[in-house]
């Protein structure tokens, strides 16, 4: 045989074989994503509430879910719009209630799988309010978290993303009113005023998250009680400009150490 017909030969033998391996793998990854898509319309059935989509699991009442999603976001509207230039957002946004064990990836997304218990996210990227339920499922607290959800995503189309991450944290409780519940939750473990104002998002993802969350609500209640014509233009600047120091509104934030003993004075008098 010809040393020089070799490669030839058996590349002739050989390409047909990888050519037919290639494309049942590849085959065989796309049967098995959309077997898997099936699945997971069949275990979450899709509800068209516009501009919402639903998903839910099967075993539960979508009811309750879609009485929140159907008021929330018009409750926000009508209390904060002015002030934050909020408006309904435009289909379609993917609401997706998983169970503690419950949906997969593809639902859940990367930032999905991490929820604990009764937390919710919004995926700008792929337009998805997530919350994570509970196995014995308490409405009262999954409609909370529904609602903190859809408060990001309401913040998030008016360009909370270009905000210090305390603002649009913080923001999102008082489109959500839970400063009764953040004020009897409040302890000594809330971080300080000055590291809370030039915190970046990934403190707010830390395993301290629970108390910067919580602390930056705390402080927008307290901004838009004590000094609401001045907030009020800080959010416009926000908004305009993006992230904005605060002092350059409020002169006190000048000194946070100053004002710290005068923001933790107003959380012990409303407890």
């Amino acid at each position: 045989m010809n040393e020089s017909r070799v490669p030839l030969k058996v590349g002739l033998l050989l390409g047909p074989l990888v050519a037919a391996t290639l494309a049942l793998h590849a085959w065989g990854d796309g049967a098995a994503e959309h077997l898997g898509r099936r699945v997971d319309r069949w275990q979450f059935p899709e509800v068209s509430l516009p501009p919402f989509l639903l998903r839910v699991p099967r075993t539960v009442s979508d009811s309750w879910a879609a009485k929140v999603l159907g008021e929330f976001p018009d409750e926000c509207i009508r209390s904060t719009g002015a002030l934050l230039d909020l408006h309904r957002p435009s289909p379609t946004v993917q609401v997706i209630l998983l169970g503690p064990d419950s949906g997969s990836r593809r639902l859940a997304g990367e930032r999905g799988e991490a929820l604990k218990e009764n937390e919710s996210l919004y995926d700008p990227e792929r337009r998805a309010i997530v919350v994570r339920m509970e196995r014995n499922i308490e409405q009262k607290q999954v409609s909370s978290a529904l609602r903190r959800g859809i408060a990001r995503l309401l913040l998030a189309e008016t360009g909370s993303a270009r905000w210090y991450p305390w603002l649009a944290e913080g923001l999102v409780g008082l489109l959500d009113n839970s400063r009764a519940d953040d004020l009897r939750a409040a302890g000594e473990d809330l971080p300080a005023l000055d590291p809370l104002i030039t915190a970046r998002e990934a403190d707010f993802r830390s395993l301290d998250r629970a108390a910067y969350a919580r602390a930056a609500r705390l402080l927008v209640a307290y901004l838009h009680e004590t000094f609401p014509v001045e907030f009020a233009a800080y959010c416009r600047a926000s908004r305009e400009e993006g992230q904005v120091r605060l002092s350059r509104f409020i002169d006190r934030f000048a000194d946070p150490i100053r004002e710290q003993s005068a923001w933790r004075e107003w959380i012990q008098a409303r407890k």
